[in-house]
């Protein structure tokens, strides 16, 4: 699907957290196109939000605002 979105135009891809592996999977999409921002949705815990970080993903969403997400978002300058 990735393939298809960046053929089609798309700069920006989203990995949602409830993927298989998705750190891994924005790690290699990172690779495989690098004119592309890749980031992470569905991010609900501090834990995902550093393990993204810790795989260069280029943005996160987070399905609801959780204050305390957030401020650690902002802390590592991570949008």
């Amino acid at each position: 699907m990735a393939a298809a979105m960046v053929q089609a135009g798309f700069r920006h891809l989203e990995v949602t957290c409830d993927s298989d592996r998705p750190f891994e999977l924005v790690q290699r999409l990172q690779r495989h196109w690098p004119h592309c921002w890749v980031g992470l949705g569905s991010l609900r815990s501090a834990a995902q939000l550093d393990q993204g970080i810790a795989a260069q993903a280029a943005f996160g969403f987070s399905p609801a605002l959780d204050h305390a997400l957030l401020a650690r978002a902002i802390a590592q300058h991570f949008p």
